[in-house]
């Protein structure tokens, strides 16, 4: 499957390369004149079966605040996987949740719900992209030896925005099942995959599927995949850890979005899909749905 995130010659489809670089204050004032796609949101975690400790960490935040005739949605849901080992991983990616999250909630959060907090000038893709290099800083100083990946969704005016470092992913689902992932794996099996040396059903068992090129606390300078796109007027955004897609293919994630009629109960049996193939690793998933 091809990431959303490389360049596409289907006009039809966002390219990151091409996304209009918004600002705060930009996408409030256009609040006024659109009439903004809701969203209702759900998630689960598991161990695994095979793991007595849980690396995934996740934050699942949404207000919406109703001024005059405008209602301003806000959505910020990200997971992080850690790795390094028992602590060292754990560590890493509560870390980097807690320090994106922080970032978020002062930079766009507190000036979008108090009107006499100045909004931000730079744009969101600035924004994360600078929360996400504070968050690499907090897992080098003290998470030493550990890393985490770290994907992370924001949702703001009329746009979804995405960064992206490590191995967890973003899926965009449609209301017919069709899946399009958002991110692009930094893992090594990816690369080869990209390279033409083998192919998506030899990555599965390859010996070094699970190691990382990039991630948060690893490597120094940490570039990070970023890119807005238009929120979709229905479907879902899916966010997960590898624990969920590397053992659950795309089209059994689909089918149980369409056989449930509940986010929750929609997460709750995503992961026991995936603990059912095995449950190799921890599992982390976060479900929005586009309402319309």
């Amino acid at each position: 499957m091809k990431s959303l995130f490389k360049r596409t010659t289907q006009k039809s489809k966002p390219d990151i390369n091409e996304q209009p670089s918004q600002t705060a204050s930009n996408l409030l004032a256009l609040q006024s004149k659109w009439n903004l796609p809701q969203f209702s949101y759900a998630f689960a975690q598991s161990v695994g079966m095979q793991r007595d400790h849980n690396e995934d960490a996740l934050i699942a935040l949404a207000s919406a605040l109703s001024l005059q005739d405008s209602v301003r949605p806000f959505g910020f849901f990200a997971i992080a996987d850690g790795m390094g080992g028992h602590l060292h991983g754990e560590i890493a990616s509560k870390l980097a949740i807690g320090s994106i999250t922080s970032t978020i909630t002062e930079r766009i959060l507190i000036p979008y719900i108090n009107p006499t907090r100045p909004t931000p000038q730079n744009s969101l893709q600035n924004i994360l992209n600078e929360a996400l290099l504070t968050a690499h800083q907090e897992v080098l100083r003290h998470a030493t030896g550990g890393g985490t990946t770290l994907t992370a969704c924001l949702i703001f005016g009329s746009y979804l925005t995405i960064a992206h470092v490590g191995d967890s992913r973003a899926y965009y689902i449609d209301i017919d099942g069709a899946i399009k992932r958002y991110t692009r794996d930094h893992s090594l099996v990816n690369r080869l995959i990209e390279l033409g040396q083998i192919n998506e059903k030899q990555a599965l068992n390859h010996p070094q599927r699970n190691v990382l090129y990039r991630a948060l606390g690893q490597n120094e300078p940490l570039e990070a995949d970023i890119g807005s796109f238009p929120i979709p007027e229905s479907g879902y955004l899916l966010i997960c850890s590898d624990g969920l897609w590397s053992v659950v293919p795309d089209p059994s994630i689909a089918e149980i979005l369409r056989s449930n009629t509940s986010l929750q109960s929609a997460c709750n049996d995503l992961i026991q899909a995936a603990n059912q193939a095995g449950g190799p690793d921890n599992i982390s998933v976060i479900l929005v749905k586009f309402n319309g």
